[in-house]
C-alpha cells in the first residue's frame, strides 16, 4: 500500500506478512514524517525493492515461502548500497546479521527503530572515517577509502566485512576492487589467528 507524502521526505519500505506488524511500523513511521510503502508477502517486498528507489527497508526474518535472509541477500545483491533493517520475534542465526545493516528484536521496535533508520540514513550521508565500522560499510567505501585501517575492527566485524563480499558477489564474479578487498580482510582474519592461516 502507498501512502501520499512529499517526494522529498524519506521513503522506507516495510516488509511483513503480519497485517498487525505493518500497521503499525506504518503508523509509527508516517507519525515520524516518513513515507512508506508495505509489502505483504516476501516476493512483493523483494519486487519493489529491486525496482524502486527507497531509503531503506524494514524486514521480517520469518516468512512463509521465503524468509529475511533470502530476501536480504536478493536486495543486496541487486542494491548493495540500500540501508537493510530485520526485524524478529527472537534471535536470529548469525550468518543472517552479515547480510544486513541492523537487527532489532521486535519486542524492542518501539525503542530502537527509529533512532536506527535516523543512524542508518546520516551514515550514508556522512564521509567515511576510521572511526566506521566494517559491518555497517558498502564495499565502495572501503575501495575508495584505502586509509580505512582493518586493524581498528574487532573479529566480528572483519568476518561481516568477508560475508558481505561475498554475498555481494552472489552469482556473480568479482571485480578487481572486490577481489583486493576480499584478500584483505581475509589476510588481516589470518594474521590474526594463527590456526586458520596454519590449516
Amino acid at each position: 500500500m502507498i501512502s501520499s507524502h512529499p517526494a522529498s521526505l524519506k521513503l522506507i519500505l516495510c516488509i511483513d506478512d503480519d497485517p498487525v506488524i505493518l500497521s503499525y511500523e506504518n503508523a509509527l513511521l508516517e507519525g515520524s514524517g516518513y513515507s512508506v510503502i508495505t509489502a505483504a508477502s516476501a516476493r512483493e517486498g523483494l519486487a519493489l525493492a529491486t525496482t524502486c528507489q527507497f531509503d531503506a527497508v524494514l524486514l521480517d526474518f520469518e516468512m512463509p515461502g521465503m524468509n529475511g535472509c533470502d530476501v536480504a541477500c536478493e536486495i543486496k545483491r541487486v542494491r548493495p548500497e540500500l540501508p537493510v533493517i530485520l526485524l524478529s520475534g527472537s534471535d536470529v542465526p548469525t550468518y543472517a546479521l552479515a547480510l544486513v545493516d541492523a537487527f532489532i528484536l521486535k519486542l524492542e521496535a518501539s525503542r530502537e527503530l527509529l533512532p536506527t533508520i535516523a543512524a542508518l540514513l546520516q551514515r550514508d550521508s556522512l564521509p567515511t572515517t576510521e572511526a566506521r565500522k566494517v559491518s555497517a560499510m558498502t564495499l565502495s567505501d572501503k575501495v575508495t577509502n584505502p586509509v580505512t585501517k582493518l586493524e581498528a575492527f574487532t573479529d566480528a566485524e572483519l568476518e561481516n566485512a568477508l560475508a558481505r563480499v561475498l554475498v555481494h558477489a552472489s552469482g556473480e564474479v568479482l571485480n578487481e576492487a572486490e577481489v583486493q578487498l576480499f584478500y584483505q580482510v581475509y589476510e588481516e582474519i589470518c594474521r590474526r589467528s594463527p590456526a586458520v592461516t596454519a590449516a
